[in-house]
């Protein structure tokens, strides 16, 4: 697992605070950002701050595994446990002249107050009035930019909103002087590229280790990684182990996180297809020697990982299952098995390191 601490200074970091009522057209980029209810007189306004950070530290496919935001404390007017929420913006394009009526000091939002996306809301209650605000339950909503193509997690905090009861809290922004009370957003991910196609390595050793053949060439294409078995020779002497294996070619399904049932975890599996290749025949008695050999093949491909942990070195990562499904649906011909006979299944491997805390 990788982590990517985000705590950016006054030139890369883009935040600032957005007030209603007679604010409401005044932009706010200074040294603190403001969330709650600011009370002079009357009914006072409501302060909300936006927060962005760059995403382009990660690699292509990420697999979120945990995420927080935390705001160093830096002043305000606590009346009893208020709570703070952080949602995503659905806009991109709001800039620091931003105001509660204009993203960009210029054009309006759809919704005066920001255009905030309804999903992944996390939400904290400060139990001390000089507390930080620490929101550790991100996790789902940086993974949706990630899925979503997006480059910067764009962030909108708020806090209680009553008129006419002060109620609000004051934290550093990206101006503040000491760089440890800059907001900060820490992401631990899984590169899930390479322990996909590090998973597809090993599985192709594996088979290797089967064969008289050892090494076996691994052949890159795009970000999958497609290793070819060539036709093996007799494994053993003994008249039980006659059959020859077929050429096999080890390619990568879809990545797919999912929850155990039993764990509430974040358990992701990386699924490896192994399709055993071999010519075409029309005679029974050829059908039934290819189909003998393709179980056989099969037995001893699924006792080979079944029966361990795999662990890969780099990247650390160790799967602790190995869950064997029958073969996707693919069109074998763009694979390069034109002409052949397919017989294939899935090796699902399964990292079970992830538990929520």
């Amino acid at each position: 697992m990788d982590t990517l601490t985000l705590q950016p200074d006054e030139t890369a970091g883009v935040d600032c605070s957005i007030a209603s009522g007679a604010s409401a057209d005044t932009a706010f980029d200074s040294n603190v950002l403001l969330a709650g209810t600011f009370v002079v007189s009357g009914p006072g306004v409501f302060y909300r701050s936006l927060l962005r950070f760059s995403l382009a530290g990660l690699p292509a496919s990420p697999l979120i595994v945990s995420v927080t935001l935390t705001l160093k404390h830096a002043g305000g007017t606590i009346a009893g446990t208020p709570a703070f929420t952080c949602r995503l913006l659905e806009r991109t394009d709001w800039t620091e002249a931003g105001t509660w009526n204009r993203y960009d000091g210029t054009n309006a939002w759809t919704t005066a107050g920001g255009d905030i996306l309804s999903t992944h809301v996390d939400t904290f209650t400060l139990l001390t009035p000089t507390g930080d605000i620490v929101f550790d339950e991100l996790r789902d909503a940086i993974q949706w930019c990630v899925d979503n193509g997006r480059t910067t997690a764009d962030l909108i905090w708020s806090g209680p909103e009553v008129a006419g009861v002060a109620n609000y809290k004051a934290v550093h922004s990206s101006a503040a002087v000491v760089a440890g009370n800059r907001p900060e957003l820490v992401i631990d991910y899984i590169d899930a590229a390479s322990t996909h196609d590090a998973a597809i390595t090993a599985v192709g050793a594996g088979i290797g280790d089967l064969c008289d053949d050892g090494e076996l060439p691994g052949i890159l294409s795009g970000n999958v990684v497609n290793r070819l078995v060539p036709y093996a020779g007799d494994i053993g002497a003994a008249a039980s182990k006659p059959y020859k294996l077929p050429a096999v070619l080890v390619f990568a399904g879809p990545n797919e996180r999912f929850a155990a049932a039993m764990n509430d975890s974040n358990d992701i599996g990386y699924p490896v297809v192994v399709a055993i290749l071999e010519g075409m025949t029309n005679s029974t008695a050829g059908l039934d020697e290819g189909r003998r050999r393709y179980l056989f093949w099969r037995e001893r491909i699924i006792h080979q990982f079944v029966s361990q942990y795999l662990v890969l070195d780099s990247p650390a990562v160790t799967f602790h299952d190995c869950l064997v499904e029958p073969g996707p649906i693919v069109d074998w011909n763009k694979m390069g098995a034109e002409g052949l006979r397919v017989g294939s299944f899935t090796l699902r491997f399964v990292t079970r390191k992830l538990n929520r805390q």
